[in-house]
């Protein structure tokens, strides 16, 4: 292995400490400067997502609605300079300017709305609507509509069940019957203990549609399907409610 000539002898190194109070000059290595960093500024485009989803969407029209469902273009957002109006009898009327169409109804009961985007002639097909009438429309289509017979119920019995699990069942099957509704029974083998016999599964079926018949206006919809003492389903429907 090479060994390098110190470039300082201990000798001299003593020397300069004890005598001369000097020590040698500690070698720093130059600092490297750096190009000047100018701060770019960010471009318009750039926001943060909090900052955007903070703000309401406009895109499909007022605050408030929900960006992600289109709203119909309404007056002056429609943008075409001449519209198609279909009149109150459903026919297609002759293309007329937009500002001539919006100045011919009054605006605080009526408003113009575009049914159907802008054709080869870039005229699109608009409707004057009743701003009351149109309310209650979307009211109406808000709210669920709830059909109990649509709304149907299912109970889940085994050949071999005992008397009181079944008179419970067909009590559960009365009352829904008695609301319109539609139920459903699954009826299968006991998976442990007793295994019904033929009698029991037959005398169970028996008083299931002897105990649906005493309801008001109850039926079976739906042929049974399956097998007695088996797999076996059956549908009955309650009177619907009016």
């Amino acid at each position: 292995m090479e060994h390098r000539k110190p470039l300082v002898s201990t000798a001299e190194a003593l020397h300069r400490v004890f005598l001369t109070g000097n020590l040698p000059r500690p070698f720093f290595y130059p600092r490297l400067s750096h190009p000047a960093q100018h701060h770019q500024k960010r471009p318009a485009s750039f926001v943060s997502r909090r900052f955007v989803a903070a703000q309401p969407s406009t895109q499909f029209g007022p605050p408030g609605r929900r960006a992600d469902r289109a709203v119909p273009l309404r007056d002056e957002n429609i943008n075409a300079r001449q519209v198609h109006v279909v009149s109150a009898e459903g026919k297609l009327q002759p293309a007329q300017p937009l500002q001539t169409i919006l100045s011919s109804f009054d605006r605080t009961t009526h408003f113009l709305v575009q049914v159907s985007p802008p054709d080869a002639d870039q005229i699109p097909v608009c409707k004057i609507l009743d701003r009351q009438a149109a309310r209650a429309a979307e009211r109406t289509k808000a709210k669920p509509v709830k059909n109990a017979q649509t709304m149907s119920k299912q109970l889940e019995i085994n050949w071999a069940i005992g008397s009181n699990d079944l008179r419970h069942r067909l009590k559960k099957m009365v009352e829904f019957l008695g609301e319109g509704r539609r139920v459903e029974f699954v009826l299968g083998p006991k998976r442990k203990g007793r295994v019904a016999t033929m009698e029991d599964a037959e005398g169970v079926l028996s008083k299931i549609r002897a105990r649906a018949e005493e309801v008001e206006g109850a039926k079976e919809w739906k042929a049974a399907e399956g097998a007695v003492g088996a797999q076996m389903m059956l549908y009955f429907e309650g009177k619907a409610k009016k």
